[in-house]
């Protein structure tokens, strides 16, 4: 899975029990309206340029350092024996339940989160 704001607000929701509000889109964070002509429908996003950050965006965990490191804490807190090793080229994340490898940390980090929550299948 490519680091973004779909993994975020996978994230967002399967770990940290944020519900997105379904009246925004989900690309650009715009309200949803009734027709394509007044701005974003559900599944066909405008595409217009996105607002400044809103308090129900997800925070950017697969992109930002310190929201990783966030990420970290609450896996440590849910699952308490949480592994990250490098190997090479590669970080390998582990929980007791699963774990993910990828060659960005970040990512590693939210696909192995997650996978252990078990609600959420990680490509």
């Amino acid at each position: 899975m490519e680091a973004g704001r779909k993994l975020d607000a996978l994230v967002e929701e399967h770990v940290f029990g944020f519900v997105w509000d379904e009246k925004r889109c989900r690309i650009c964070g715009w309200p949803l309206t009734e027709s394509d002509r007044d701005g974003c429908v559900l599944d066909n996003c405008s595409l217009r340029p996105r607002p400044a950050r809103m308090a129900d965006e997800p925070s950017p965990f697969s992109t930002d350092d310190a929201q990783a490191f966030r990420l970290l804490m609450k896996m440590q807190e849910l699952w308490t024996d949480v592994t990250v090793e490098s190997a090479g080229a590669v970080w390998h994340v582990n929980t007791p339940i699963d774990g993910d490898s990828d060659p960005d940390l970040k990512v590693a980090l939210c696909c192995a989160a997650l996978k252990s929550t078990g609600r959420v299948t990680v490509a």
